[in-house]
């Protein structure tokens, strides 16, 4: 085939990557349709004695809005909140809902059509919701494993509420004391401005790793039956072995995880950290084998990492929610 083919091709494929990144390049948050928050007032409620799955998440957001005057306080944001007990308690956690809020003049020459947007790219929490002038909005009870994966973007209309009218937007945030949170800068304005920059946020953490983890799949097959017809050259196998664990550690962006808290992050830090060290040593045989160079002393050094932190990881105690050992 003539080399101007591949020329081709590869100036092809680079002008599509170009093509995409352009598209997917978030519009400037800073523009007169857009309002981007650099401070807002925080009130932290008292804690409440419930279990972290989603009826204790529904329970905790169900509950009245508890905030005195005298609670609120100016944060800048990003506003990060560390943790605040010294040892977590699956079995009696202690969930406590910190709003957020921000006040948003609706333009006067809005079309009550038109959509309005509250969006936050990140939120590192249990769960989240929204009301505008105490009137709840949305919240995310249905799927608050994902939390830590997925921006925040909510519509609402002009037609709700009075144009020209300042608006309280509230976010509560709900998260164990144990644990801690976060939270990004908060936006608010015209969604057809803010949705750009959703979809980009949502672009790599959540639309790529699905079809990523049907790619390594069909490539971790195509390899392992491509080394049975070559058994002496073992480097295939490796490689076939690191894009099945590859996988593995792509799952977590894709499946919804058990509502269970203490099931669904043992599987977490499953899908997690036990594929890594896999997928380090599986690489790492491929580069060699193909190399022809080899290392014995670190090839059991590579091997015995990835089994003592696979019995780690299958192990009933989680090290990571008992800081005391």
């Amino acid at each position: 085939m003539p080399k101007i083919v591949f020329w081709l091709a590869g100036i092809i494929g680079i002008a599509q990557l170009f093509g995409v990144f352009l598209f997917l390049i978030p519009s400037n948050s800073t523009s007169d349709k857009v309002m981007r928050f650099e401070q807002a007032s925080l009130c932290i409620e008292k804690p409440n004695l419930a279990p972290l799955n989603s009826s204790g998440i529904a329970a905790t957001m169900d509950q009245p809005s508890n905030t005195a005057e005298n609670c609120w306080e100016t944060v800048v944001l990003p506003n990060n909140n560390p943790i605040q007990e010294a040892k977590v308690d699956l079995n009696h956690p202690q969930l406590v809902r910190t709003w957020y809020r921000v006040r948003y003049r609706v333009p006067d020459d809005w079309s009550n059509t038109k959509p309005l947007m509250v969006y936050v790219p990140r939120i590192i929490a249990n769960a989240w919701q929204i009301e505008i002038e105490g009137k709840p909005i949305a919240d995310n009870r249905f799927d608050w494993r994902s939390t830590w994966n997925r921006p925040v973007s909510v519509n609402f209309f002009a037609n709700q509420f009075q144009l020209g009218k300042t608006l309280n937007i509230d976010l509560g945030v709900t998260a164990s004391l144990a644990e801690g949170f976060s939270i990004s800068r908060i936006s608010v304005g015209d969604a057809t401005v803010l949705q750009s920059q959703n979809a980009f946020r949502e672009y790599l953490p959540v639309i790529v790793p699905q079809p990523m983890s049907a790619v390594m799949l069909l490539l971790g097959l195509f390899f392992f039956s491509f080394s049975l017809s070559r058994r002496a050259e073992t480097e295939y196998l490796y490689l076939a072995f690191a894009s099945l664990a590859f996988m593995v550690f792509n799952l977590r962006y894709v499946l919804i995880l058990p509502d269970n808290f203490g099931t669904g992050n043992w599987l977490n830090t499953f899908m997690l950290d036990s594929p890594t060290p896999w997928i380090n040593c599986f690489v790492y045989f491929f580069i060699a084998r193909f190399a022809h160079i080899s290392y014995p002393w670190l090839e059991r050094i590579l091997w015995l990492q990835a089994i003592i932190s696979s019995l780690l990881t299958l192990s009933p105690i989680s090290l990571y929610y008992d800081i005391s050992l």
